[in-house]
């Protein structure tokens, strides 16, 4: 039992390597930086994922930074860091109207630029929400409509 406890420790403490001894490690390409980045914010781990997309970004600048942008503006999006969320939305879709792209590359990039306007708009209702959180405008509003004039 013992020998299997400490088999069981030593797997612990030297198995597990942190994301900086992996990069050491092995060669990350582009798309190991966004499998892990999408396994951080899978996990919650928000900031960890914005870090990870900038290095990438810096990286790998021919990369796909309209992707990367997406994924950080959503990640602080989920931190309820909407303006700087809305920065990165917003750059999103200013570098889709703006730069050149390809018929293909176009049809691509405009998912991201339907899910920066819909986060946007998520986030201008969740800040009038955090506003007024138990909707008393808005009952106000109902009640006015009920009652009959006199």
């Amino acid at each position: 039992m013992r020998v299997i406890m400490l088999f069981c420790i030593t797997l612990v403490m030297f198995g597990c390597k942190t994301i900086e001894q992996k990069k050491n490690e092995e060669k990350w390409d582009f798309n190991k930086y966004m499998m892990e980045s999408q396994n951080l914010t899978s996990a919650e781990r928000y900031l960890k994922s914005i870090d990870l997309l900038k290095e990438a970004a810096i990286k790998f600048p021919d990369g796909d930074l309209m992707g990367i942008n997406y994924n950080i503006g959503y990640n602080y999006y989920k931190l309820k860091r909407y303006d700087d969320a809305n920065g990165y939305f917003n750059l999103v879709i200013k570098s889709y109207e703006e730069k050149p792209f390809t018929d293909a590359e176009k049809q691509e990039y405009q998912k991201y630029v339907i899910l920066s306007n819909i986060i946007i708009e998520k986030a201008k209702k969740d800040i009038e929400e955090a506003k007024d959180p138990y909707r008393i405008k808005e009952e106000m509003e109902e009640n006015r409509k009920l009652r009959p004039k006199k």
